[in-house]
This record gives structure tokens, sequence and C-alpha cells, in this order.
């Protein structure tokens, strides 16, 4: 593109924290190369998808505004997150969990009882933390500012959403943005968010010529949409026979409703449970509560949202009552799989709060799937890998799991080795899939 120029943004390394003073403003003008270094003053953090406060630096060429930008000093005003940390959650969850839930998501028999009555009883405690999506290429785009129009180059999961944050940002029509798309390489839900496009619209307008803004790899890692970490506190009993006959899970996560509010019970983005989540439907006493921990992280969609987290829970708390039954862990899969069907509730309304895509093909683990067909991937998954009939080296064991998420029903049995220095090898991994029809 000709007159093309190149951009960096740095912003508050506290989730949208704002400018308080740029220290060295004129210093940062006056290194050769560097055509511009401005205050963006940007919003919120419930604007996290579009522009946030922080300082552009623009060049001729990409490493002088890097080099540049490493000679920033700025004064930022960090805002009510800089108190907030992962040690801080955990405390808020074992304090929210001594204490009855917020909500009831589903309640099916009577727990209480079923639990009281039960044979052994198992209680355990799962966490999982926010993660980065940590895709191959950081976030970059090219915007052209020109007459009231601005031309986009970049990678957008969701375009048409780019479009409309692009035009609210710049203060122009939507038919003015447009948008090339190119391909490039699995974002892992992390281009389902647009703020490096928003960027690159804003810097271009500001500077009147095109620019290429380019992220670093630091700046992905610290400045992500994250998938939401998120506390399960579960207790299950198994009856004299070792049928799983009570579940409840408190399960706490996190919101950025003001305390308070009517609707203060809202998750943030992905981080929520739906009332069918497996094994709702196929326990006969059945609990599923939530409380929420208010915070400040910007969170979003990763691969199969809330899917990938809730899986490892739920099956790791199956494998615990298995072994508290004293059953093989895919035999009592199996049986799980094959009794009786607590009645369903009518399906929740869409959340009009949910991210992009969320939910399309069924959502994670979710109403109505069919037990038969996990039945077949578990008994598949079972005589491809040999379960049980394989006599294995010491120290060598075999897990199986399985998970429905967007209308796939998946089952898989890992061969895993424990060396005498505790060191995990992960010898083979058998999957079974059924994505017909």
């Amino acid at each position: 593109v000709p007159g093309m120029l190149y951009a960096v943004f740095e912003k508050c390394p506290v989730f949208a924290g704002k400018v308080a003073e740029i220290v060295n403003l004129h210093q940062i003008k006056a290194i050769p190369g560097v055509t511009h270094a401005f205050l963006v003053e940007g919003g919120t953090l419930a604007n996290a998808n579009g522009l946030l406060s922080g300082v552009a630096v623009v060049a001729d060429k990409w490493w002088t505004a890097q080099t540049a930008r490493k000679q920033l000093r700025v004064n930022w005003n960090p805002g009510p997150t800089a108190t907030e940390s992962w040690a801080g959650y955990e405390k808020a969850a074992a304090d929210l969990v001594t204490k009855p839930p917020a909500a009831s998501l589903r309640t099916d028999g009577d727990v209480d009882a079923a639990l009281k009555g039960a044979a052994k009883v198992v209680e355990a405690a799962y966490q999982y933390p926010f993660l980065n999506h940590a895709q191959m290429e950081p976030m970059t785009a090219v915007a052209s500012f020109k007459d009231n129009r601005v031309e986009i180059w970049a990678g957008t999961q969701t375009p048409a959403n780019a479009r409309t944050t692009i035009a609210q940002t710049l203060g122009i029509e939507p038919a003015n943005v447009i948008i090339h798309l190119y391909r490039s390489g699995g974002a892992f839900g992390r281009r389902l968010y647009n703020e490096h496009l928003v960027e690159a619209a804003a810097i271009s307008k500001a500077v009147n010529a095109p620019v290429q803004l380019r992220w670093t790899r630091e700046d992905d890692m610290a400045h992500d949409l994250f998938r939401p970490g998120g506390f399960h506190f579960l207790k299950g009993g198994v009856d004299a026979s070792g049928k799983l006959v009570a579940w409840r899970n408190h399960f706490i996560n996190f919101t950025q409703d003001p305390p308070g509010r009517e609707g203060g019970q809202r998750p943030t983005s992905s981080s929520g449970m739906g009332a069918a989540e497996f094994p709702a439907r196929f326990v006969p006493n059945y609990a599923l509560f939530t409380s929420m921990i208010p915070f400040g992280v910007p969170t979003g969609a990763m691969r199969a949202p809330g899917s990938n987290a809730i899986a490892f829970v739920m099956q790791s708390f199956i494998d615990e009552m298995a072994n508290a039954a004293g059953k093989d862990p895919l035999e009592f899969r199996l049986a799980l799989l094959s009794g009786p069907l607590v009645v369903p509730p009518p399906p929740p309304p869409p959340d009009p709060n949910a991210p992009p895509g969320a939910g399309r093909g069924g959502g994670g683990g979710g109403q109505g799937w069919d037990p038969a067909r996990m039945r077949g991937e578990l008994e598949l998954v079972r005589d491809k890998s040999g379960w049980g009939t394989r006599k294995l080296p010491q120290g060598t064991a075999m897990g199986v799991a399985f998970h429905f998420s967007h209308q796939g029903y998946f089952a898989e049995v890992a061969e895993v080795a424990v060396d005498a220095s505790k060191r995990v090898k992960v010898n083979k991994v058998w999957v079974a899939g059924d994505i017909g029809r």
C-alpha cells in the first residue's frame, strides 16, 4: 500500500486501566523514523472488543515503532482490577462455597436425602485456570482511512461484528467499512474478537495514512480475551450396588455485573454452564447450583466454549465415583448411560450475551443428545484399545473419558506411563467420534 506506516499500541498492564500521563512523549516523537506518537482515549472493559486506552507509536518501519515503544514511560491509572489475582479468586470461591448458593440452575429428585442414604459419598473440589488462546499468529491488521471511509485487511472470524464496532468507534456508517478477509492460522476463537481491527482503523484515521498495526507475542499473551477459569465443588453418592444415585455441584464462576444490580448473576462470556450439562438427566437426584465472583478480566470463547474445561471436571469426578463404587471406570460409564433418563426441563431461552457462534450445533454436553450413540463410541474405543484385555507393564495404566459437544459424540482411551521419577508419558490415545446426522 503506497505511503504505508507501521504502528504499535501500548495498553495498560492491568485490564482496562487508563493512561494517566505520558512522561516522555516529546522524546519518543523525536526518535528518527517515528512519525507520530499520541494518546488514544479508548473505552472501558465493557468495550474490550473495541478500543481501550493506550499510546500509539507510528513509524516508517515496524521495528522503529517497536524500539521507540520500549522507551515509553507511561503512568497508568490501573483501576480496580489491579487488586485482583488468582489467589484472590481462590479465596473468594472457598468463602462462597460455605454459604448458600446464589442460584439454582437445576434440581432433580432429592439430592440431600439421596446423599444421606448413599452407601458411599465422595466430595471433591476442582478448579481450572484462565487460558490464553496462544494462536500461531499474533493479532495484526492493515487499515486505510480516507474520505470518511476505511478499508481493512485482516483475519477475523466475525467480519460483520467488526464492521459494526469499527463504524461505531470511528463515527461512520457501516457501509463505509470495507473488510478484506485474509486466511490465517487457527485462532481457536481468538479472532471472534476484533480489537486489532478497531485499533488499526482508529490509528489510521488519526494519522491520515495507511497503517499496519502489529501486536507482539507479549501483547497477545497480556491482552487476550481469556478462556475463563472456574471452580466446582462436587458431592456424589453411590448405592450398595455401585449405582450413581446422587450428584451435587456448586459451580462458582465469574461475572462483570456490578454487585447488587438486578441480573447480577449473569456469567461473563463463556464462563457459564448449562442446566442440561452431563450428567444431568442421567442421575435421579441431581442438583446444579451457582455463585459468582465479580471480576475485571476480559473473557471469550476458546474452541467448543465451556466444553474443554467442563468435560475435564465431569469426567474426572465420574472416575472418583467409579472408584468409590469399586467399578471399572468404562463399565461404570456404560451403566450410567444405560439407565432411565430424568425428564428434562424445557431448554432455556438463548443467551443474548453469549459470544458470537456460541451454542451453535447443540452447545457443550447439553440437552437432547442420544445416550445410545455415546455408548456406541465408548464400546468402540473399548474394543479398539483392548481395554481390560491387555497386560500392561508396571507403571502403565489406561484411562477413559467421553463428552458430547456441538453435536459430536466423542470417547477417548489414553495409555499413560509414570516412571520412577514420576514423569508422565502418554503412550497412545484412541479416539472414537460420531458426528453424523
